[in-house]
């Protein structure tokens, strides 16, 4: 009974932080209730006794000393103390009704099952801790890279090849623990500037078809037809020899523009979906961006990009850096480089004046006809319409199946493809041109192609069909004029 008492005093002690047993500890309840009928009644029938001397010597044993030991042994001093404390005190259990010993038995046996709680619950703590070590070490940071010297090469690739490693010195470490430190830097600097938008990872949530649903001769204000930056591919190149491919990669890579400041993505893989660089596709399978990208101001751009290794510990941090593109009304096909000491990312783009954007809805081989795609295809816009060739220098790549698992069109059901890319921006005075094109059986060759054109539209939806052999494909496009400024639309109501 002088365990209810030191129990007693835990449960309604006002600084729980100076008993030993863990609080967190899912004592029974019914432990509570033995504790208060058995102290009732001890207080009502016997008064005071050796008791208070009792609890004093447990408490000097177990709650005020707050160190690990007594932590982690205070459960099992506790039972080993109460069987001292039985024999001391006979006199008082013979004085007991039967009613009261039972509650005393009945609570013994709770304070062995609080005992073996607590040492579940301490064995639970320490696992919980591992894990928590282990997850910091394997969780993918988009925010900081890995300052440890890369071996770019050195895990064997997902089909068992073999891949070259490659060996860096100490001066190759100190470079990457600077970019760490710069683009760290650079996030604070967001941070502080434009915190009010939500979180630096986080994804521009402004729709490419905001004003689609307008009445034509009565778009809102906030519609705007400006100068926009048109995507056409990203190419990792190696800097003097140092990058080897293939090798496999995952990350993002993203652009901000002044219309809400968040991130706007271009490529976005897991590490469990990575990509597979190899020196005859060294380039990245765009998906974005999933706006247009409004260029009246500057536009910055971020890579962070991860080389996927055997195991999560042998990842490297390939490149993780931010880049400002003004490019004036530089006219035509321009590139922009995103270097660092390891590799280069060359980000075709091209600066377009007074557009709306065009979001492909669907694109859909109507029934009646053959399959056209039976060993693949590839289809393709362009805006101006361009002449297709194998440099696609200026296409806008939507879906091609030498991308793609197996070598197969991704498709959902009813003859729809699944496209990687949905929108595009179109000038006003121009149209836009997509290029479907079926593989022969070899896949070196075109065995069939054909095209369609839309004309530019400030808003609604257009439907055109496009003949491909003896099938047909039926493309639906929606128009909407930009959004420059988020508060614009916000003031307008327009959410």
């Amino acid at each position: 009974m002088y365990a209810v008492i030191w129990l007693e005093r835990q449960l309604i002690t006002s600084d729980p932080t100076k008993w030993s047993p863990s609080s967190s500890v899912n004592w029974p309840s019914s432990a509570v209730w033995s504790v208060k009928s058995v102290i009732d009644t001890s207080t009502s029938s016997s008064g005071k006794s050796s008791m208070e001397t009792h609890v004093s010597r447990m408490l000097d044993m177990m709650v005020l000393v707050s160190d690990d030991k007594s932590e982690s042994d205070g459960m099992t001093n506790l039972c080993k103390y109460y069987k001292i404390l039985e024999f001391e005190d006979e006199k008082v259990l013979g004085k007991m009704t039967a009613e009261n010993l039972r509650m005393y038995y009945k609570f013994r046996t709770e304070l062995l099952k609080m005992e073996a709680s607590l040492c579940e619950f301490r064995e639970q703590n320490e696992k919980d801790d591992l894990r928590w070590e282990q997850d910091k070490k394997d969780a993918l940071s988009c925010c900081r890279t890995d300052p440890t010297p890369f071996s770019l090469q050195d895990a064997v690739g997902e089909e068992g090849e073999e891949e070259e490693v490659t060996e860096f010195t100490e001066s190759d470490k100190e470079e990457m623990e600077m970019e760490d430190r710069l683009f760290s830097g650079k996030r604070e600097v967001w941070e502080s500037a434009w915190g009010c938008y939500g979180e630096f990872e986080d994804s521009t949530a402004v729709s490419p078809m905001h004003f689609t649903h307008c009445t034509p001769g009565l778009i809102p204000y906030a519609a705007r037809s400006v100068s926009t930056l048109q995507i056409y591919s990203l190419k990792i190149v190696g800097t003097d020899g140092k990058l080897k491919l293939p090798l496999h990669v995952y990350g993002v890579v993203a652009a901000r523009d002044t219309v809400d400041c968040n991130r706007n993505i271009l490529f976005f893989r897991r590490r469990e979906d990575c990509q597979k660089l190899t020196p005859e596709d060294p380039f990245l399978h765009l998906t974005g961006p999933s706006r247009a990208i409004v260029a009246v101001d500057h536009v910055d751009f971020e890579v962070q990009l991860k080389v996927k290794g055997a195991t999560r510990y042998s990842d490297k941090a390939l490149i993780s850096h931010c880049c400002t593109y003004s490019g004036g009304y530089h006219e035509g096909l321009d590139t922009a480089l995103i270097s660092n000491y390891f590799c280069t990312v060359e980000l075709s783009l091209e600066r377009l004046t007074k557009t709306v954007q065009a979001t492909i809805l669907s694109v859909r081989v109507v029934e009646g006809g053959p399959w056209p795609f039976e060993y693949g295809g590839r289809i393709v816009c362009s805006s101006p319409p361009q002449e297709v060739m194998d440099s696609l220098a200026r296409q806008v790549v939507l879906v091609d199946s030498r991308s793609s698992d197996g070598g197969e069109m991704p498709m959902g059901t009813d003859g729809y493809l699944d496209l990687s890319r949905h929108v595009v921006s179109v000038e006003l005075e121009e149209s836009l041109q997509f290029v479907i094109q079926a593989y022969s059986q070899s896949g070196d060759a075109i065995a069939r192609q054909g095209h369609v054109k839309f004309r530019a539209e400030y808003c609604n939806v257009s439907r055109g069909i496009c003949e491909i052999g003896d099938s047909k494909v039926e493309i639906t496009v929606a128009w909407s004029k930009l959004v420059t400024k988020r508060m614009d639309i916000l003031l307008e109501g327009h959410v």
